[in-house]
């Protein structure tokens, strides 16, 4: 345990640069709104036992509105510990205990919240540290550094443990074994594969050593994520097999999420090289008044919002011979090409079209009549910000005493992760090999919920389904038939079977035995909820469906997608709404042709 100890002391009191951190904290924010906004976008067709018909009990309208904003100001660090406590109780409500939608990106989602709530992700570009620059103007404290034990325990948690827990399932999965994962899936379509990829797949060397080189990576990740020398290949490679899923596979927040995990890996001198590069070579000097509250944190505004340096900010005093009448403005001047000094609203209009957060407002200035209301209203909205942001003294360092206590607890809580991942494998493939305890449910349970510790069981389907059902619906209008976005009538996926909702699509139909029950519930919720979306009237609607039996290959052959996508659709019969009821006539006997 000393060693662990001194291993987790060793990252705690390593500081790098916080720009990979910041930057990750928007990159898995916009993932994560992405996959919040396709909740509520979905939500009837989630919740409600019949979308728009027959409602949940609870109405999540609002609770996903609120998560919503709470992401955007996570995006743009504001109230940044706030927000991720919120953040994490919201996704415990929608993410961690539901599993009637969703995908295996959920599970990495809670590690990620649950460690936001933790870590300091918004010390550099965020709103919070232009507030902290208001409340200490005059702070001489390095708030550019992290710990860089903050960066690995991400790493750590989305990437190394997912990677090493799902081989104890995929190293005793018949087509992870031979090879052919890539080939297997990416031959069906509609349910897995998002476009014909068969050029590739036909390549049976090339398609084997994918599968091989995933297996490996993955099998040695956990043990070279964190040495320097390698970083940069983990970050490529990772990289490059996550943008193959997400061409290949209608996974997005999946792949996405991934990537923006694997931003942590860049080195630190990648974000100096960035930095240098987007810096303005020629700076325009921009004058503030000297001793003046306003102007002193008007000046730390614009340093602030700055991000390519294209402001050298310069106090002047009013004594001084250079002060001209326009000092007793409330704001700036700056002096031109010419030094021809520009007015408080010139110069404003000036500096807004060159700092990126405000560029639409530098716009809207150029709008007559409209330019002079918005310009009192912008100097009205910095008043009010920097009157509310009182200065706070920042002398000492309360972290200095809590540090051997916190650097414990750190310890302490990867120890229980490790425990309970360890947990966790008594649920895989291997341990039932070796005919192990399945543990206790309630812990997997907790560790799931909570921490989002899963057996990661990453496309290990069950083996012995040789074949899916595809179904199709379309709504009869007059002699029109018009698919609804869950399959095209080409036979390839449409916008409804991706994530986070693509799951309840496929379980519903991935069976050999089609069960007329769970079919007639999912062309029910489906034709229901596109109908309303669509301001289809249900008095009297009628859809047909149909439905394809593909192929879920096991041993090798050419142009498999392409034969699935070739196969045609059969009518297995009609549905009908009369006054918003649900009347079935399809004939299950025409599903096994």
């Amino acid at each position: 345990m000393s060693k662990f100890m001194k291993f987790v002391t060793q990252f705690y009191t390593r500081k790098i640069d916080a720009t990979g951190l910041a930057v990750f904290r928007i990159a898995i924010g916009c993932v994560l709104f992405w996959e919040v906004f396709q909740l509520y976008s979905f939500r009837h067709l989630i919740f409600d036992e019949i979308p728009f018909i027959s409602f949940g009990n609870i109405d999540f309208k609002y609770g996903l509105l609120l998560w919503l904003a709470a992401i955007v100001a996570l995006i743009f660090g504001l109230f940044t510990r706030v927000v991720t406590i919120l953040n994490y109780t919201l996704s415990l409500v929608f993410f961690a205990t539901i599993d009637n939608f969703g995908n295996h990106m959920l599970n990495v989602f809670m590690a990620i919240n649950f460690l936001l709530m933790f870590t300091s992700v918004s010390q550099v570009l965020s709103l919070d540290s232009v507030i902290t620059r208001f409340r200490n103007p005059n702070s001489r404290v390095n708030q550019h550094t992290v710990s860089v034990l903050q960066y690995y325990s991400f790493v750590f948690m989305a990437l190394a443990l997912v990677y090493f827990i799902s081989l104890f399932d995929k190293l005793l999965t018949d087509y992870w074994l031979n090879g052919l994962v890539i080939w297997k899936f990416a031959s069906v379509p509609a349910e897995f594969a998002r476009m014909d990829l068969s050029f590739l797949l036909n390549q049976e060397y090339f398609i084997r050593f994918l599968a091989y080189f995933s297996l490996l990576f993955e099998s040695v990740f956990i043990f070279i994520c964190f040495k320097k020398r390698y970083r940069i290949w983990v970050f490529s490679l990772g990289v490059l097999l996550h943008v193959g899923i997400l061409i290949c596979f209608p996974f997005s927040p999946f792949a996405l999420g991934f990537i923006s995990v694997y931003i942590l890996l860049l080195p630190v001198s990648f974000w100096r090289t960035v930095k240098h590069h987007i810096t303005c070579r020629k700076r325009v000097p921009v004058f503030f008044r000297a001793h003046n509250f306003w102007s002193k944190r008007l000046m730390i505004l614009v340093i602030s919002f700055d991000v390519f340096n294209c402001f050298e900010c310069i106090e002047v005093d009013t004594n001084e011979q250079q002060a001209h009448q326009l000092l007793s403005k409330p704001l700036f001047w700056l002096h031109g090409k010419e030094n021809d000094i520009l007015t408080p609203y010139q110069a404003l209009r000036f500096i807004l079209l060159r700092l990126p957060l405000f560029v639409p407002l530098g716009l809207l200035l150029f709008i007559p009549f409209f330019n002079r209301l918005l310009y009192r209203n912008t100097v009205l909205s910095v008043k009010l910000l920097i009157t509310s942001l009182k200065p706070r003294d920042n002398n000492t360092d309360t972290c200095t005493e809590l540090k051997p206590y916190k650097i414990k607890l750190i310890a302490v809580f990867f120890v229980g992760v490790l425990l309970l991942q360890g947990h966790a494998i008594l649920r895989t493939k291997f341990a039932k090999t070796l005919n192990l305890p399945t543990g206790i449910v309630q812990v997997h349970n907790m560790a799931r919920v909570v921490l989002g510790i899963s057996q990661h069981n990453v496309f290990t389907h069950p083996t012995e389904k040789q074949h899916l059902y595809s179904i199709a619906i379309t709504h009869q209008r007059a002699n029109q038939e018009l698919w609804l976005p869950l399959t095209k009538q080409n036979g390839q996926a449409d916008y409804y079977k991706n994530d986070p909702i693509r799951r309840k699509s496929f379980f519903s139909s991935y069976s050999p035995d089609l069960d007329s029950l769970k079919l007639n519930r999912y062309v029910r919720d489906y034709s229901a909820f596109w109908s309303f979306k669509n301001n289809i009237d249900l008095d009297s609607t009628h859809f047909n469906v149909y439905i394809k039996k593909l192929k879920i290959p096991e041993t090798w052959e050419l142009d498999v997608y392409k034969k699935n996508i070739m196969k045609p659709w059969v009518l297995l019969g009609t549905i009908t709404w009369q006054d918003t009821l649900f009347y079935s006539q399809l004939d299950y006997s025409k599903r096994l042709h």
